[in-house]
């Protein structure tokens, strides 16, 4: 509960309320019981590998990545594999995949899983960079062709594009994969961390791979083909929205995200204070700019590229996630149905539909978790007691440190981020600090023009 001059903020149903006695008195109830049943209980969940199964793998279609290669063809400063971050850095990268892993794998997931009640089936090759080991995607995607002919494949790939040949676009474009291409802006912003192994930057290599593309395949282009893109305090958002304004970037999909500040040298090193005031000035002359943009105000969307927009979407959406929970409801689940309990915080639920197969033929929960959570492995299959006991210890985590928060149901956080990057500590000081600022400010005034 967050309470303003004149309005209350209520975190169960993500709604704003007049302030009245009334309002006040019943949602303290809720609070104070919610409270005594979190402080007096651990919640404990059956071990049944069924119900686990169930969990774990729902009936969205199943997702599995697979790391191609460890081995890129880049250093990139803020790569997460990288000596920027110590506790994730591998210093030998050579490592790249069998075919055998890949097709003991599928027999398993297809047995076990029941893949054949699943009308699709999404593979995702990972890396490293993929492209450097380009013979074995395609033999793998040929397998995965013949070894599931009954079901509707989706492909995707996430790659640099440095290493793009034509006889790999026209692979992409006749097997219809989504293609992911990294690039964060102009040259003079992309180069200031994306380089080759020699130091030279990557910009002019990359930006010549995609207008290959739309030269010689407009339609797969124009289907297909997304960016991903990285920033941090160092960059021009100036610059960089006004390159994504153009061709060919107007009207394409962005991920935008910032590169990772957690167990990290990379802003010791890399990012003076001065730096980090322009980013700011610019960051919040974007925000207005979006603000006015979401509110309809006279704002000409050419203004902001899908860059700037995607930076502020994800983030801001969360206000607007109406789950309308029945206190009552979740008390209810927490003792009778933990596994399914209703109130969880906006991030993702940790094995809720991925795989991720690493190079060494080891399963793990997600291609984002740097390989922490293991699931199991090629030889002896996914282990459900490992599974059980994560699943039971991120219940108690999000029970005793979330339930209880004022913005339960907006943090974006992943759940490697709160915990396993903090070792024994449940870390999420800075997501508090960063969504009560920004939640009063933002959400508050810009949004429902109330004055606090």
């Amino acid at each position: 509960m967050i309470e303003g001059r004149n309005y209350l903020y209520d975190r169960f149903t993500n709604d704003i309320y007049p302030k009245t006695s009334k309002i006040v008195n019943k949602i303290k109830f809720m609070e104070d019981r919610l409270e005594k049943l979190i402080k007096n209980k651990y919640i404990s969940i059956p071990f049944d590998e069924n119900i686990i199964s169930k969990k774990v793998f729902s009936d969205k279609p199943l997702e599995i990545i697979i790391n191609i290669t460890e081995k890129c063809n880049c250093e990139c400063s803020y790569c997460i594999y990288g000596p920027s971050y110590p506790s994730t850095y591998k210093n030998n990268k050579n490592k790249t995949i069998n075919i055998d892993i890949i097709q003991k794998s599928l027999s398993y997931f297809s047995r076990f899983l029941n893949l054949n009640e699943q009308k699709e089936l999404y593979i995702g090759f990972y890396g490293g960079e993929p492209l450097l080991e380009w013979k074995l995607i395609e033999e793998i995607t040929r397998f995965i062709q013949a070894y599931f002919r009954e079901k509707l494949l989706r492909f995707s790939i996430t790659t640099n594009l440095t290493n793009l040949t034509k006889p790999i676009a026209e692979f992409l474009s006749k097997n219809d994969f989504l293609l992911t291409i990294s690039i964060d802006g102009p040259k003079e912003e992309n180069d200031k961390f994306r380089k080759f192994k020699n130091g030279s930057g990557v910009f002019e290599c990359v930006y010549k791979n995609i207008k290959f593309l739309i030269s010689n395949y407009p339609e797969y282009f124009a289907r297909n083909v997304r960016f991903s893109s990285v920033y941090c305090e160092a960059h021009d958002l100036n610059k960089i929205n006004e390159f994504f304004l153009t061709d060919p970037f107007l009207d394409k999909s962005f991920f935008v995200s910032k590169v990772s500040e957690m167990d990290t040298l990379f802003y010791k090193k890399f990012i003076p204070k001065r730096e980090d005031c322009h980013f700011l000035n610019q960051f919040y002359y974007f925000k207005k700019l979006f603000f006015k943009y979401k509110k309809g105000e006279t704002i000409q969307k050419i203004m902001l590229s899908n860059y700037i927009l995607s930076m502020f979407e994800f983030y801001y959406s969360l206000y607007f996630k109406k789950r309308n929970l029945d206190i009552y409801d979740i008390a209810w689940y927490l003792i009778n149905d933990p596994l399914n309990v209703p109130l969880l915080p906006a991030s993702c639920f940790p094995l809720g539909r991925k795989v991720y197969i690493s190079s060494e033929g080891n399963y793990y929960i997600c291609e984002k978790m740097a390989e922490r959570i293991l699931l199991g492995d090629v030889s002896s299959g996914i282990n459900f007691k490992n599974i059980y006991e994560f699943i039971e210890g991120y219940l108690n985590d999000i029970v005793k440190h979330c339930l209880l928060c004022n913005y339960v149901q907006l943090c974006p956080a992943c759940y490697a981020n709160l915990y396993l990057y903090n070792q024994d500590k449940f870390g999420c000081e800075n997501i508090k600090y960063v969504l009560e600022k920004q939640f009063l400010v933002d959400y508050i005034s810009c949004f429902l023009n109330i004055d606090f």
